[in-house]
C-alpha cells in the first residue's frame, strides 16, 4: 500500500484498514482496490501529491471482498460490455471470439456494438489477448476467473442453459461426436444445456 499510496502526504488509517481488509493482503487485489477508488474519486491524483476525499469515500459502499469488487464494476459496464462478457463466461475462461454471435437468447449483440465492446473491455483489462498462433489473436481470456464467475452468475438460468446449448453446437458444428481436441468441452456444454443424451455421446469420444 505505501508504495502504491506514496504520493499521499499521510494516509488515513481508515482507508489503509479498508484496503487492507478487503484486499485479504493480496498485492493485485489491493492495486485493483486502490483503482477502484481513484475512479470513484475518494483519491485525486496530482503530480507528486495525492488526495483523500473521505467524505466521499463516506458515501462510497465500497466492496469487501474481491467478489463484491468485480460485481460493482460489472454492474458499471454498458449494457452491451454486460452481454459480451455474459457470452464470453459460458464460453470458458479462454473462448473463441468468432463464437460469440453463436450464442443469442433474443438480445442480438450486432457486429459493431461487439467490436466497440470488445476493444473497452481490452482497454479496460478485463480481457486480455491469448496468442495460441501467430498473428492477429483469434481467442481471448478473462484475466480475472472471479470476473468470468460473477458474470456467468448475473445470466438468467433459462439464458444459462440456451446459451449453453449453443456454445456446444458452435463448437461441434454439424460432426458427430467424436475424438475431438474439444470433445469434453463440447460434451460439459451439452450437460449444463441439459442435453443429457449428447453430452454422454460426446464424453464417450472425449
Amino acid at each position: 500500500i505505501n508504495d502504491l499510496l506514496s504520493d499521499v502526504p499521510q494516509l488515513p488509517l481508515r482507508l489503509s484498514d479498508l484496503i487492507m481488509s478487503s484486499a485479504g493482503g493480496n498485492p493485485q487485489t489491493i492495486e485493483m482496490m486502490v483503482a477502484y477508488l481513484i475512479e470513484h474519486n475518494v483519491l485525486l491524483q496530482a503530480p507528486k501529491r495525492w488526495r483523500v476525499q473521505l467524505e466521499t469515500l463516506r458515501k462510497l459502499r465500497v466492496p469487501r471482498t474481491l467478489q463484491g469488487l468485480f460485481g460493482a464494476q460489472f454492474g458499471e459496464l454498458s449494457p452491451e460490455e454486460q452481454l459480451l462478457l455474459q457470452k464470453a463466461a459460458v464460453l470458458g475462461s479462454t473462448f473463441p471470439l468468432a463464437a460469440l454471435p453463436s450464442l443469442d437468447t433474443g438480445q442480438p449483440l450486432a457486429a459493431a456494438k461487439q467490436q466497440a465492446a470488445h476493444a473497452s473491455l481490452q482497454k479496460a483489462g478485463y480481457l486480455l489477448p491469448h496468442y495460441a498462433t501467430i498473428g492477429k489473436p483469434t481467442h481471448f481470456r478473462f484475466r480475472q476467473a472471479t470476473l468470468q464467475q460473477v458474470a456467468y452468475n448475473s445470466i438468467r438460468l433459462v439464458e444459462r442453459a440456451l446459451y449453453h446449448q449453443q456454445a456446444a453446437g458452435a463448437l461441434a458444428g454439424n460432426r458427430a461426436p467424436q475424438p475431438l481436441p474439444e470433445a469434453a468441452a463440447i460434451a460439459h456444454h451439452f450437460e449444463l444445456g441439459d442435453q443429457q443424451a449428447l453430452a454422454a455421446d460426446w464424453y464417450a469420444a472425449a
